[in-house]
């Protein structure tokens, strides 16, 4: 297998390219020469290795020749899963956590309801992990209660606070399986935003009453009469992308609060795919990502096909 791999360090991480057709895992092996085979095998089943930048836990599976294999330290290792609750730990250190938070789960607190959420949940993993008892975890951010996703938590009010200052700098990509495929490839919405009194969120041209919306999105798959989105944050509404897309003629599959038609997941086709940004002590460059969760890859190969479908789309990484 000699020239198979060229590779560098960066941050801690290895980054490596292969040069030809191999087996992930026959790849890591040899490019990792020093490593015990358990540890690589760890790694992939922990999800610490991402390929073209989306995590792959498969050891058999197919590289092609230019293709990015990052092997992540140990420290940015997804590290807990809670089978009850369905969240994935992505990253945690001293000053935050990032986890993966699957569809029907509140982010925070309601007035209704306090355990059932992301944020309660999380706390009670980090206890059971050995953290101190009163731990206290804040948002950053939030997700609405049917999307899953990249769902970032701060220890501290001046880690919440700093990241909820610089929020325009943190790169905030989602994915979108839309009714019908866009006529352009690529695209924005600017269509200005205002809540109803009956909490619905509804497109609104008027300066005084609304405020300003600015989404991004790319066409990934055509999957029959349904589209894969990649969709880039540029501000951070209420219900954003879900009015943009229905306000564009493409609800979110799942979505009959914006005008999807008839259910055909049992769940909500959106997801924080991606955060990425500058950690404020260590001052690296970070991207947590959650790959599109299986059922949403599987709905697009039952579609993909039908009406000129084109199973050659790749989920960005």
């Amino acid at each position: 297998m000699d020239g198979m791999i060229a590779g560098e360090k960066e941050h801690g991480r290895e980054l490596l390219v292969a040069s030809r057709e191999c087996r992930l895992l026959e790849f890591l092996l040899e490019a990792l020469a020093g490593w015990k085979r358990g540890t690589v095998r760890d790694r992939l089943k922990r999800g610490g290795v991402h390929v073209n930048g989306t995590p792959v836990i498969r050891h058999d599976h197919p590289l092609a020749a230019g293709d990015r294999v990052e092997v992540l330290p140990g420290r940015l290792v997804p590290a807990a899963y809670d089978g009850r609750t369905g969240i994935r730990v992505l990253y945690d250190d001293p000053h935050l956590i990032v986890i993966d938070k699957p569809p029907g789960l509140l982010s925070v607190a309601t007035l209704s309801e306090h355990d059932r959420t992301a944020m309660h949940q999380t706390r009670l993993m980090l206890q059971a992990r050995g953290a101190r008892r009163s731990r206290r975890l804040w948002a950053v951010h939030r997700l609405d209660q049917e999307t899953s996703g990249v769902l970032m938590f701060a220890k501290s009010q001046a880690v919440q606070r700093h990241y909820r200052e610089h929020w325009r700098q943190v790169e905030k990509i989602y994915l979108a399986i839309v009714e019908g495929v866009p006529l352009r490839p690529s695209g924005a919405f600017a269509a200005r935003l205002r809540e109803g009194k009956d909490l619905k969120v509804y497109a609104d041209p008027d300066p005084a009453t609304s405020k300003a919306a600015l989404s991004h999105y790319r066409l990934i798959r055509a999957a029959g009469a349904h589209a894969l989105l990649e969709v880039r944050l540029r501000t951070g509404r209420k219900h954003q992308i879900r009015v943009h897309l229905a306000d564009a003629g493409h609800p979110v599959v799942g979505d009959p609060l914006y005008g999807s038609g008839r259910d055909l997941l049992g769940r909500l086709a959106l997801h924080a795919h991606r955060l990425s940004f500058t950690h404020l002590i260590s001052r690296e460059r970070l991207s947590i990502v959650s790959p599109l969760p299986s059922e949403l890859e599987e709905f697009l190969r039952r579609h993909t096909g039908r009406l000129g479908g084109d199973p050659r789309g790749r989920v960005p990484g």
